[in-house]
């Protein structure tokens, strides 16, 4: 999913002069708003695809951050989701540090 959205977000693309092009050539120019009128963002589009919201498809982007043995936890569902979101502001070093602490209490929680 980081991956989808890092190309969906850094796409580049100038849409400004896209859009004259298309205008010029008498093609329909893409929208990229919602039939209301919202524009939509590159986290809204990753979420509708993945059939999260959007606040749920950041939570999940932000686990990038995490260092493995917290992932490792979050697959065998032993840490809860916004417990490792908060872990994962955390620099490498103090997860290191928190995660030997876990290791020597025991302390594995859901």
């Amino acid at each position: 999913m980081a991956a989808h959205y890092d190309k969906v977000c850094c796409q580049g693309k100038r849409n400004d002069i896209i859009r004259e092009l298309q205008i010029l050539s008498r093609i329909e120019p893409e929208e990229t708003s919602c039939h209301n009128g919202k524009k939509l963002n590159s986290l809204d589009v990753i979420a509708s695809e993945y059939g999260f919201s959007s606040r749920n498809a950041a939570r999940y982007l932000r686990l990038n951050y995490l260092i493995q043995p917290f992932k490792n936890l979050m697959d065998e569902n032993k840490i809860a989701l916004l417990a490792a979101v908060h872990v994962s502001y955390m620099t490498k070093e103090e997860q290191q540090i928190l995660m030997c602490s876990i290791r020597v209490s025991a302390l594995f929680c859901k």
